[in-house]
């Protein structure tokens, strides 16, 4: 996207996040072993019934990475149904498969690698299953392993789970497999110091002993190693307004629609926030929006660009309208908090509007930034959310499509 272009040129940091595509999603059965169900917008994992996944790792092949560059790198599958509660096994297929050709009897059980994650607990509908795929996506990265995906059945110590996961087919939850993947990159060190001078070696006497040769020179100190820095980015829309997230304002100037978008991955349609008393809600807001931090972590600033996605609103008469980026802290003990300075407001406004039912948005892209402190713990969770007041006389409603690129960073 246009949006996302102009962002990176702002903001040019050493490490940044990144979601690979899923390229292949479906399962194989062993009662209906010819049968194909790439199609299908869910995956049966049961028994006799497994799960295959697979991600396009091209664009990040394609720079050159070593394991190192791959710091973090988390799966999160969407549990759409759970028939019986248990526990899943997760392992690398061992041998390639197309989406539109696997079936039971074309693929090979014994080329299936030992599970890198067993027995990893499934119990409740509409939420993600998130583990830990650092090391294997290292692999797939350097080439030490070819990425022919991961396979996911019923855990050894829970054969009798049975539940429904999203595909990337999906048109009514359409939650597809994610693979959120945090790329570092360390400064260069810098050259040593030089050595210093060696002394001179003492002349010899005309018949007594030879001079002490002098000392030699300290080595001079190295220098200091290039700092790294982590650098997220969050996103929603896709340049349509269909795509769009929508805005709306209504009398008295309270937001009563925002905007809620993570702070790393892009969100392919709109993610609505209702207003109640003042303070944001989000339904669902476990399954796609939070961006949870593995390991501690301070963010200190961000970078925001809101392009308005509709040319012809609904009609607004003499108020100011005022577009401002919140930062929240998740936590499953205390909810959504907003984080204190960690806000923005952006710095294109419309005002004084006087023509009735031609309303035309000024085609300027608005964008805010701003340096705060905000501290995360191990498994806490962060969401950014857009929201639009007015302030004026004559103010009725006034709803507003947009896309939103923000950048978070260290």
């Amino acid at each position: 996207m246009r949006k996302l272009q102009l962002i990176l040129l702002l903001l040019p940091f050493a490490a940044s996040a990144a979601t690979p595509p899923v390229s292949a999603d479906t399962f194989i059965s062993q009662s209906n072993a010819t049968l194909n169900f790439g199609g299908l917008g869910t995956m049966s994992v049961s028994t006799g019934n497994y799960g295959l996944v697979q991600f396009d790792l091209s664009r990040l092949t394609a720079l050159g990475l070593v394991s190192s560059n791959i710091q973090q790198a988390t799966l999160l599958i969407y549990v759409n149904k759970v028939l019986a509660s248990g526990g899943l096994d997760f392992a690398l297929a061992g041998q390639s498969w197309s989406e539109t050709g696997a079936t039971y009897n074309n693929f090979n059980q014994g080329l299936v690698g030992a599970p890198f994650a067993s027995n990893v607990a499934v119990s409740a509908t509409g939420q993600y299953v998130m583990l830990d795929v650092t090391s294997q996506v290292q692999a797939w990265i350097t080439g030490a392993v070819t990425n022919n995906g991961i396979i996911i059945k019923p855990a050894v110590a829970a054969p009798t789970t049975s539940v429904v996961l999203d595909t990337k087919e999906s048109t009514t939850t359409s939650h597809a497999a994610m693979l959120d993947v945090v790329l570092t990159a360390s400064g260069q060190t810098g050259p040593a110091g030089p050595s210093g001078p060696s002394g001179a070696t003492g002349p010899s006497g005309p018949s007594g002993p030879t001079g002490n040769t002098g000392p030699t020179g300290a080595t001079g100190p190295s220098g200091p190693a290039g700092a790294g820095n982590l650098m997220f980015f969050g996103s929603i829309g896709q340049g349509t307004e269909a795509a769009a997230g929508v805005l709306t304002t209504s009398v008295g100037g309270q937001s009563t629609n925002g905007i809620g978008l993570p702070v790393s991955g892009h969100m392919e349609g709109p993610s609505q926030i209702l207003y109640s008393g003042g303070a944001p809600y989000i339904q669902n807001i476990v399954s796609g929006i939070i961006t949870w931090f593995p390991s501690a972590i301070t963010l200190t600033k961000m970078n925001a660009i809101v392009n308005p996605q509709n040319q012809n609103p609904l009609i607004v008469i003499g108020p100011t309208l005022t577009l401002r980026a919140q930062l929240y802290k998740y936590t499953t003990s205390f909810g959504a908090t907003a984080v204190p300075g960690a806000a923005c407001t952006f710095n294109q406004t419309q005002t004084t509007l006087t023509t009735y039912n031609t309303v035309v948005i000024p085609g300027i892209t608005a964008v805010c930034s701003s340096t705060f402190s905000a501290s995360f713990n191990a498994g806490e969770g962060a969401y950014w959310v857009v929201s639009m007041t007015a302030t004026g006389t004559g103010t009725l409603q006034y709803s507003l499509p947009v896309d939103v690129v923000i950048g978070t960073s260290q």
